[in-house]
């Protein structure tokens, strides 16, 4: 089933289970929440047949946006993610053969996975959710350095550049436990599927206290794993994204 299929079963269906404003007293509840980032990446990463993750391996910031307008039993999301990726060189990465040494360059890039979600409230603390997640990222690495294979060095430069997009469906669930005058604790985890080459899954525990009737601080921990490849491009991303975050929610 294509991307296009998914997002209009799936919204189509929410916007026909929706609760008409006016009608039962239904209103809005609307929830906006920025966060601060502190990234690890590990796995494989590849753009033009090179390994480049030990360039990547610590994103420099990050952050997220998330948006929420719930009606009666349902809610929907929208989940912005951004990573920076610009480093500097470092010597074990990348040198043909191996046993070399890279002495200038870096990398620049940025990437960015935004997911729009419907969630269906099913018991008070648990709600089910899907919709579809989009991902781009771009990434160009400049390096340069000797060979280590023997006497005369040699020097070498990698160029390489490159720019994916991609979707999926997704499907989700958020637990929460804990939902008392002062504290609020939620767990949200989702699988997402597009095919074989093109999926992912997240958790996200979040605890956070109410210091006022719109002001909400919360601590959370974001762990996500994408793999995604395209064989026609040489480009191959199997990465796990660890980051504590810190999140300021506003609810009106």
């Amino acid at each position: 089933m294509s991307v296009r299929r998914l997002i209009t079963i799936a919204f189509s269906l929410a916007a026909g289970a929706l609760p008409v404003a006016g009608q039962d007293g239904a209103h809005w509840e609307w929830t906006v929440a920025p966060s601060v980032l502190a990234p690890s990446l590990s796995g494989s990463f590849y753009i033009s047949g090179e390994n480049f993750l030990g360039q990547l391996a610590d994103p420099n910031n990050g952050g997220t946006l998330y948006v929420e307008g719930r009606q009666g039993e349902w809610a929907f999301v929208l989940d912005g993610l951004y990573l920076s990726l610009n480093q500097p060189v470092v010597s074990d990465c990348c040198s043909p053969g191996g046993g070399g040494a890279i002495d200038s360059g870096g990398t620049q890039g940025t990437q960015w996975s935004v997911q729009a979600l419907a969630l269906r409230r099913i018991v008070k603390s648990l709600e089910l959710a899907f919709g579809v997640a989009g991902n781009r990222l771009q990434a160009s690495v400049n390096v340069h350095g000797m060979t280590g294979g023997g006497p005369p060095p040699v020097p070498f430069a990698i160029s390489a550049s490159q720019t994916e997009l991609w979707a999926m469906g997704v499907l989700g669930a958020r637990w929460t436990p804990v939902d008392a005058a002062h504290w609020r604790a939620t767990l949200f985890g989702e699988l997402g599927y597009g095919s074989a080459d093109n999926k992912m899954w997240q958790v996200l525990p979040s605890v956070g206290y109410r210091i006022g009737p719109v002001v909400e601080v919360a601590a959370q921990y974001r762990v996500m794993h994408t793999v995604y490849s395209a064989g026609a491009t040489w480009f191959g991303y199997d990465v796990r994204m660890s980051s504590p975050a810190l999140a300021v929610a506003m609810r009106f």
